[in-house]
C-alpha cells in the first residue's frame, strides 16, 4: 500500500546576513501511511516544527519532495495551491492565543475553513460550528466570543475544531499540548485519540518529550503500529517502532555506541518493558526515563573502554 505522505531529502534553509546560511531542516526522509501516528521528538531549536511547516505549505522548500498520495505537492504553495489541499492537509498550532485571529468571533473561526472551500451552505453555519464545539468539549453558547475569553486549553480546544472543521486526512500536531497544564496535556490527547477513531485521521506530532510522545503514540494509536522518529540538527537518526529502536545513517556518536555494543534484543526488551508494558517508567516519570536512558549510555561507553583496553 503506498503511504499517504511521503516525504524525500526535505530541505529548509534559511539567508543569514553576511552569507551565512540557517540549516533548520537538512535532508529529512519519511513515510506516513494512512490513519497512522507518527511522533516527531527532538530537543528545541533542532527543526521539528519548521518540518511540519514546511509539509504543509507555509514554508517554501529549498530542495527535496513532498507527495501526498503520490502526488508531489509545489514547492511554493500559492493561494490556489492552498485551496486545493487545504481540505486535505491541515495543522494544530503549538502556541494557540497566536494562531487565533483576535478579531474574530469563535464562529467565525471555525466556520472559515469550511466556507471557503464550499462545504457549508451560510444557512447552516450557526448549527455546524456548534456541533463541533460540542465534539471538542465546549459549549455552542460560546461562539460569539472572541479568543482572549478563553483559557489556554480552551483556545487549544479550538485550534483542535478550527482544523478538523474542513474533514482533512493529515493533521500535523506542533507540539499542541506543550504550553498547557499537565491535566489539560490529557484532555487533548484523549480529545484527539477519540478524534482519530471517528474521523480516520493520520496524525504527524511534532514533541520535545520523548516520555510524552511514547504516551501519545500509545493511548492515540493503540491499534495500529505506533512510530516516533528522533530530530537532531535537522535530520532524523532514528526510529522508533513500537517501542523498538532502530538506528538509521548520521547518528549522534552516543547513540552508536549504546545501539551497538548492546545487542539489539537486548535493548529492545528495555525499550517495550520499562517504556511500554512493564513499570511505565518512561509514560509516567519521563525524567526517571531520561536517567536511564543516560545510565545505559554511561555503561556502553564505559564497556567500550574497557574492550579497547583488552584488545
Amino acid at each position: 500500500m503506498k503511504p499517504l505522505l511521503e516525504v524525500r531529502e526535505l530541505r529548509k534553509h534559511f539567508a543569514l546576513p553576511h552569507g551565512r546560511v540557517l540549516r533548520a531542516v537538512d535532508g529529512i526522509s519519511l513515510d506516513i501511511g494512512e490513519r497512522e501516528v507518527l511522533g516527531l521528538v527532538g530537543e528545541s531549536g533542532c527543526g521539528k516544527s519548521t518540518f511540519g511547516r514546511t509539509v504543509v505549505g507555509l514554508h517554501d522548500r529549498t530542495s527535496g519532495e513532498v507527495a501526498y498520495r503520490g502526488e508531489m505537492l509545489p514547492g511554493r504553495f500559492r493561494p490556489a495551491d492552498f485551496r486545493r489541499w487545504g481540505r486535505n492537509l491541515q495543522m494544530i498550532f503549538q502556541d494557540p492565543y497566536s494562531s487565533l485571529n483576535p478579531r474574530m468571533t469563535l464562529r467565525e473561526i471555525v466556520a472559515e475553513g469550511p466556507l471557503l472551500h464550499g462545504m457549508w451552505p451560510r444557512r447552516e453555519v450557526p448549527a455546524r460550528v456548534g456541533a463541533w464545539l460540542k465534539r471538542v468539549g465546549l459549549s455552542p453558547d460560546q461562539m460569539s466570543r472572541y479568543p482572549h475569553e478563553f483559557s489556554g486549553g480552551q483556545r487549544q480546544r479550538i485550534g483542535i475544531a478550527r482544523a478538523l472543521a474542513v474533514e482533512p486526512e493529515l493533521v500535523v500536531c506542533d507540539e499542541p499540548i506543550s504550553a498547557l497544564d499537565v491535566s489539560v496535556q490529557a484532555q487533548v490527547v484523549n480529545l484527539l485519540a477519540d478524534l482519530k477513531e471517528t474521523m480516520g485521521l493520520t496524525l504527524l506530532f511534532i514533541l520535545t518529550n520523548l516520555g510524552l510522545g511514547l504516551l501519545i503514540s500509545t493511548v492515540v494509536d493503540n491499534q495500529q503500529q505506533a512510530m516516533m522518529g528522533a530530530v537532531f540538527g535537522g535530520m532524523v537518526p532514528m526510529i522508533y517502532l513500537s517501542g523498538l529502536m532502530f538506528p538509521i545513517e548520521n547518528m549522534p556518536r552516543a547513540i552508536q555506541l549504546v545501539t551497538y555494543l548492546i545487542p539489539l534484543r537486548y535493548y529492545a526488551e528495555i525499550i517495550r518493558g520499562v517504556f511500554l508494558r512493564g513499570s511505565g517508567l518512561g509514560v509516567l516519570w519521563p525524567e526517571a526515563a531520561a536517567l536511564l536512558g543516560m545510565g545505559v549510555t554511561i555503561l556502553a561507553v564505559a564497556s567500550f573502554r574497557f574492550r579497547k583496553r583488552l584488545d
